[in-house]
């Protein structure tokens, strides 16, 4: 294993140049500075005020409710659903007809992540439903005795792009709080990503999928890790047959990983 990768915050700006505009994103010296200088700007205000002057505290920050372990990760899986459900931040939000969430167990051991929605998954609102999903459905069984029912499978985007394109740095920013959350509440033990998308996107690398697929990751995301394994979106094998024998290949690396850490 051996690239490591901490969430949240998957935009990578060497994978993604134009990210570096966007806001929260850019180099970290730079913001480490910033913040730094606000720091120092409110300590000498504060030094300045005479004793006797009240002053505005900010408050602490509240706990995050979706993070209490007290709680059913059934549930609170629910709870972010319906937040994406309402989700405007970026223009995806514009043309949809479905928020595509996930499928699936939502205590599953193994999660597979895609680039985002096609047409007749925005029509239904469940991810890989279409031609690639019932190949996935297909390769789950021949390669891995498991149904859909039995991991959980998402998308990094929860929006369609149009015209099936691949999702822009600012529209999987937008959405990466979503993937954060079903990472966090679901604890996959293996990730399989699935095409260019979404393994650049949570390797934090420009190298293409056809050197990573069947590789193996150490992956850190909030509260947990997971072993990742890139391989290529079923679509691609449906449109070149050559690239199907790896994909099974990839599957069969990622049951062994599962089995071994049952």
């Amino acid at each position: 294993m051996d690239i490591e990768q901490s969430l949240p915050g998957f935009v990578n700006p060497d994978v993604y140049p134009d990210s570096k505009s966007l806001p929260g994103l850019g180099n970290s010296g730079e913001t480490s500075s910033v913040l730094q200088s606000q720091a120092e700007a409110s300590l000498t205000a504060d030094t300045l005020l005479a004793p006797d002057t009240p002053t505005e505290r900010i408050a602490p920050p509240q706990p995050d409710p979706l993070l209490d372990e007290s709680r059913d990760a059934v549930e609170l899986l629910g709870e972010v659903l319906a937040e994406a459900k309402t989700c405007v931040r970026c223009s995806l939000a514009e043309a949809r007809t479905n928020v595509v969430f996930g499928v699936g167990d939502p205590k599953a051991d193994l999660m597979f992540i895609g680039e985002g929605p096609g047409a007749d998954e925005d029509a239904t609102g469940e991810p890989f439903v279409g031609r690639s999903g019932q190949l996935l459905t297909q390769l789950l069984k021949d390669e891995m005795s498991l149904t859909r029912e039995q991991v959980y499978i998402t998308n990094v985007v929860k929006c369609r792009p149009p015209g099936n394109r691949d999702p822009k740095p600012e529209e999987i920013q937008a959405c990466d709080r979503f993937l954060v959350r079903q990472l966090q509440l679901i604890a996959p033990k293996v990730i399989v990503t699935l095409g260019n998308p979404a393994t650049k996107t949570l390797l934090n690398t420009t190298t293409g999928i056809t050197k990573l697929r069947g590789s193996k990751h150490e992956f850190k995301y909030p509260g947990g890790m997971a072993t990742l394994i890139p391989t290529f979106h079923p679509s691609a094998a449906l449109r070149n047959t050559a690239n199907l024998p790896m994909l099974r290949e990839d599957l069969v690396v990622a049951r062994q990983e599962l089995l071994s850490q049952s």
